[in-house]
């Protein structure tokens, strides 16, 4: 498990987080099973500890966060970064499980894959929130292929756990603007 920095901190109990939270998952979990996503023990972790939070970039705009003694980061925008809730990923609302499980990443680590939400990092459209059964975070979403000229999945790293993976996610939308 990881540990939450001041700034992941900040964001996450203005979003209505408390590090004693937890929520019933079995809403997100039945949703989970009417699109044949496996439900492991590290997504009932997550989803009862984050399930249901929006984190935007709001905390910032009522006061700066200062990542260092001189240097104070404002934002002007209130959009959300991450929202925990596997209802808002496009895997879920296209029935994706069979081609999500059929990553050959996956495959060959014998790991699972579900959705539990949405990334978004300063452009549209935004990207789904997966964790796998070892706990890891991956963001994923389509992307066209230059050479073959066809649509496949992908995923890429966000962190070892959900806490890993909001703290660089703020890290790095902090750094980006």
């Amino acid at each position: 498990m990881s540990y939450l920095t001041k700034a992941s901190s900040l964001i996450l109990r203005d979003s209505g987080w408390s590090p004693q939270r937890k929520v019933d998952p079995s809403y997100w979990i039945d949703s989970l099973k009417k699109t044949d996503f496996p439900i492991f023990e590290a997504l009932i972790n997550c989803l009862e500890k984050f399930g249901g939070l929006t984190i935007t970039t709001l905390p910032f705009q009522e006061r700066p966060f200062f990542i260092e003694k001189q240097q104070a980061v404002i934002l002007q925008r209130a959009d959300p970064i991450l929202e925990l809730s596997p209802n808002k990923s496009k895997a879920i609302e296209l029935s994706q499980a069979e081609q999500w499980k059929s990553l050959h990443y996956l495959k060959n680590k014998h790991l699972e894959i579900a959705p539990i939400g949405v990334f978004r990092y300063a452009y549209p459209p935004p990207f789904d929130l997966f964790i796998l059964s070892n706990g890891n975070i991956f963001g994923g979403g389509r992307y066209w292929t230059v050479k073959e000229g066809d649509e496949r999945l992908g995923l890429f790293y966000l962190g070892n756990d959900v806490e890993d993976a909001i703290n660089n996610t703020i890290e790095e939308f902090l750094a980006f603007w």
